[in-house]
């Protein structure tokens, strides 16, 4: 009994009927089967398929002597061509040059992947063995992007979906994707014109902003911090370092590229590393890196350092702390102590004569005057480094000394007669002293 409206039978196929949709012509036979159409090499082989609008809604033709299977439709010459010779497949067009070649007007969407998959393989997997691109998308358009990436799900789905994966031999370990409005981030190392080794973003070569200040914010919110104490000791940390001048070198320009060889003002990290430690790190290649956040902190408190000590100076010089306190001249030398003081001979000396002055700090100040109608007469020696010799007979007379070394006082100014003036410690007087001092054997 025949299974369509014409059934051809050689063999019996088995237990099975044609389907209720396509049996005007069935074909049946135990081993292969099949309908050949048979034509001159110049000549199509097809079949069409049609409705009562059109006789030719779509045509499966062969042509012999192009090697070419194609498929149309009422709307396109070719709309999918296949080539025997090359396996080429062409979409939109009869020449595909590569093996799939897909040409047509961009009209809403040209190419559309849909996909249910959920493993790894992903709905295109181009596997790329040659040294050649792996994708290339050569776009014209003026007006709109070359590559669009849409992704489904909320904002709080989206670190579990990145937009693109990166990897090497097929462990993807680096993403890249939309974390929200107008934002694009990584979890991984970014570099621009070199390999990250170390922070999550390195440049090679200048960076720079349109705005803004020279250097990066950061937060500094104190209810983030838990704050050890104040810093101490700025200066000494300060006066450790040891800043310097220098140009890069060839190694530079051979791990990084490119240098500017300008003159350079900063330190070497492996000094600094003795003194300040929290500022240099070594990347995985084993050369220093120097952070200079933090050290404008450490600037900040020397300075204030420095300022509570000339504080104390200017209070302790205007004061004139000590004041009256009796020393006594021993053959032309007085002993002192570390005070800031003015002083005053003892009363039962009369005169005297005062070449040297024992004791002290350096950078000490000394203001001398005579007490009473006491004379006492500096005299100018590899000790006292005055512009002249100085005679106090009454107690206007005043000098204000500055020491200088372990074994030296140079005058700062006087006061006779009620004329004070300042006296320049590096004019031609001083270089003259310095000369005869060095033809000293000592300072004793």
């Amino acid at each position: 009994s025949p299974n369509g409206t014409l059934h051809v039978h050689t063999a019996t196929a088995g237990s099975i009927t044609a389907n209720s949709q396509a049996d005007d012509l069935v074909i049946e036979n135990s081993a292969h089967g099949g309908l050949s159409i048979l034509v001159p090499d110049n000549q199509r082989g097809q079949i069409y398929f049609g409705s009562p609008s059109t006789n030719v809604g779509v045509a499966l033709r062969w042509v012999q002597s192009d090697s070419e299977f194609s498929i149309q439709t009422s709307n396109s010459l070719h709309d999918v061509t296949l080539q025997a010779d090359g396996g080429n497949v062409g979409i939109g067009t009869t020449s595909p040059s590569t093996e799939l070649e897909i040409v047509g007007t961009m009209s809403g969407k040209s190419l559309i992947i849909n996909t249910n998959q959920t493993n790894e393989t992903g709905a295109i997997f181009l596997d790329q063995d040659g040294n050649g691109t792996g994708m290339l998308i050569d776009s014209e358009a003026t007006n709109a992007p070359g590559l669009a990436i849409d992704m489904a799900g909320t904002t709080a789905q989206v670190p579990n979906a990145p937009h693109l994966l990166f990897g090497y031999n097929g462990a993807f370990d680096t993403n890249l994707y939309r974390s929200d409005a107008n934002q694009l981030r990584t979890d991984d190392s970014f570099g621009i014109g070199r390999s990250p080794a170390t922070y999550a973003l390195e440049v090679q070569g200048d960076a720079g902003k349109t705005s803004g200040g020279t250097s990066w914010q950061s937060i500094s919110d104190q209810r983030f911090k838990e704050v050890q104490s104040s810093i101490e000791n700025a200066v000494e940390t300060i006066n450790q370092l040891n800043p310097v001048e220098y140009y890069w070198n060839d190694l530079k320009r051979e791990k990084y590229g490119d240098i500017d060889r300008g003159l350079k003002f900063g330190f070497l990290a492996q000094e600094l590393q003795h003194v300040l430690p929290e500022l240099v790190n070594q990347d995985k290649e084993g050369y220093f890196w120097y952070n200079p956040s933090g050290f404008e902190a450490i600037l900040s408190a020397a300075i204030q350092e420095l300022d509570a000590k000339v504080s104390s100076l200017e209070e302790r010089m205007i004061s004139a702390e000590g004041a009256g306190s009796v020393l006594t001249v021993s053959g032309g030398i007085i002993d002192i102590t570390a005070g800031y003081h003015l002083v005053a001979m003892k009363k039962d000396v009369k005169k005297d004569v005062l070449e040297r002055i024992r004791g002290g700090v350096l950078g000490q100040v000394l203001v001398l005057q005579p007490r009473n109608k006491q004379k006492i007469e500096l005299r100018m020696s590899r000790h006292l480094l005055l512009e002249k010799d100085f005679k106090m007979h009454n107690e206007g007379d005043i000098i204000v000394l500055l020491k200088i070394d372990d074994h030296r006082w140079v005058e700062l100014t006087r006061v006779k007669s009620n004329d004070s003036r300042l006296v320049d410690i590096f004019s031609g007087w001083e270089e003259e002293v310095f000369g005869k001092m060095d033809d000293e054997e000592d300072y004793e």
